[in-house]
Formats: C-alpha cells, sequence, structure tokens
C-alpha cells in the first residue's frame, strides 16, 4: 500500500491524498463489509421465506 502512496506524485495533492488514503480506503472497506452482512441477512430472510412456503405447502398437500 506505500507503493501506492508514492505512485501519487510529490506535489502537495499527492502529499494530501496520501494522508488521507487511509482513511478513504477503511471507508470502502467498512461500506463493502456492511454491504455483505446486509447480504447475509437478506440471505437468511429468503431461506427462512422458502422454508415457511415450502411447510405451507406440504402441509395443503398433507390435508386432503
Amino acid at each position: 500500500m506505500d507503493r501506492d502512496r508514492t505512485a501519487l506524485g510529490n506535489d502537495h495533492y499527492g502529499v494530501e491524498l496520501a494522508r488521507q488514503l487511509p482513511a478513504i480506503e477503511q471507508g470502502i472497506y467498512d461500506a463493502f463489509d456492511a454491504y455483505l452482512h446486509e447480504l447475509e441477512g437478506t440471505s437468511k430472510g429468503l431461506n427462512a421465506n422458502a422454508t415457511n412456503y415450502e411447510t405451507a405447502e406440504h402441509a395443503n398437500l398433507a390435508d386432503p
């Protein structure tokens, strides 16, 4: 990662971006982690719905 920071240039823009880059990177990782957790929650909800529908369908087929 330090190698990436040196590629930003030696002007004041590059130096400032290199200074802020760790916080920017952490924000990206945090957002991605939150998104993955949200997807896991969605997956659990969809699995619960599928189980409920399957249970109801089996109950309907069992009752003549």
